[in-house]
């Protein structure tokens, strides 16, 4: 394929965002709200929402947790758990069952993942925990509307003390996505914040990255490599990958035209998948500086690295991936140039096959995936 400025996607930025904190978080089904204007967020040491509220009152969501995940959801007797919707006085929602951190055999507590701002551990609701959130200051939502509380939660805390405004303004996105249409099928379900420091958030635990499903299927592809499946996606076959494209695109779409929100880190470790058939993506922390354009550029990426395994992207030292980096929109050059095309999963993007002509179709305005 023509690798020119005007003909792809690629050339919508010239590295990919900083990585940012692991796992993410969602909302439940909520009611529409107008499209705004994109417009890019703050810079990553202060990430936050895009559209500006009148009152705290316009951010007050009620959580609900279908169980579609594969988590399991409600009490030990399967009961659903009355709770009331409240924020705190910020507008951000607190979370309305107590949570308890998992520890392991050695007494240290069960992290499911670490990020540059925080740590994300595994969570489980209190049986103490009452009917809901019982904290000074708090501005309830009436009337009180039932929810299944989940058993198992990721508990997202700050690494260090520069990070709590990162996740302060992480929740107060999270509690706005929360209210736009169809939040619960692109985004991972945000219970609240955690009394009474309201410095934790409670997440959706949705256990399987993007990231860990692509090694996966890498591994397997290394260990079933034929002559049929050589230039195959790793995901499984074009089909596979294809639809797995949609989904992306559509999650991408959702966030920029319906939330109105730059997401700013897209990459295979910020999608979660859901432990259903067909795996559902699902977007995780949309909280940094970025733009349309290089969230579009990033998404290629990820469906690059779905095609080929490689999740390092390009071939060579750190020097050598850092320089490539710079030039965006030479990437499927550079991945073709790999001395061993089949370790490093070139041979499975030919020039024009499947996925070089769906990372081609994108003009330069950015938004070409979408219109497919």
């Amino acid at each position: 394929m023509p690798l020119t400025p005007r003909s792809s996607i690629l050339n919508e930025g010239l590295t990919t965002p900083p990585s940012t904190p692991n796992p993410g978080f969602s909302s439940p089904p909520c009611p529409a709200v107008s499209k705004p204007a994109l417009n890019p967020l703050t810079p990553p040491t202060s990430p936050t929402k895009i559209r500006a509220f009148s009152s705290p009152s316009q951010l007050r969501p009620t959580p609900t947790s279908e169980g579609e995940d594969g988590v399991e959801s409600g009490d030990a007797s399967g009961s659903p758990a009355p709770c009331e919707a409240q924020t705190d006085d910020r507008g951000v929602l607190i979370c309305p069952f107590q949570v308890d951190i998992v520890g392991d055999s050695q007494g240290q507590s069960q992290a499911f993942g670490y990020g540059a701002w925080s740590v994300v551990l595994k969570g489980t609701r209190s049986k103490e925990s009452p009917s809901h959130a019982v904290v000074a200051g708090l501005l309830p939502t009436p009337p009180p509307s039932p929810t299944k509380a989940p058993l198992v939660v990721a508990v997202k805390r700050p690494a260090r003390t520069d990070a709590i405004p990162i996740l302060e303004n992480e929740g107060k996105i999270l509690t706005y996505l929360s209210h736009v249409h169809d939040c619960s099928k692109h985004v991972v379900t945000f219970y609240g914040t955690l009394a009474p420091e309201h410095r934790d958030l409670v997440l959706e635990a949705v256990p399987v990255s993007l990231e860990e499903y692509i090694k996966r299927c890498a591994m397997v592809a290394r260990r079933t490599l034929t002559t049929w499946n050589m230039a195959q996606p790793v995901v499984g076959s074009s089909g596979a990958w294809l639809s797995l494209a949609e989904s992306l695109i559509g999650a991408l779409r959702w966030l920029h035209d319906e939330a109105g929100v730059v997401h700013g880190d897209i990459k295979p470790g910020n999608f979660a998948l859901k432990q259903i058939e067909p795996a559902h993506p699902l977007l995780r922390d949309p909280a940094a500086k970025a733009t349309p354009q290089s969230d579009v550029f990033s998404l290629a990426v990820t469906l690059l690295v779905a095609a080929t395994g490689n999740t390092m992207v390009y071939p060579g030292s750190v020097f050598q991936r850092q320089a490539m980096a710079t030039r965006g929109w030479q990437v499927l050059d550079f991945v073709r140039s790999s001395g061993d095309a089949i370790e490093h999963g070139a041979a499975r993007v030919p020039r024009h096959g499947l996925v070089d002509r769906v990372l081609d179709r994108a003009p330069a305005t950015g938004s070409g995936l979408y219109n497919r």
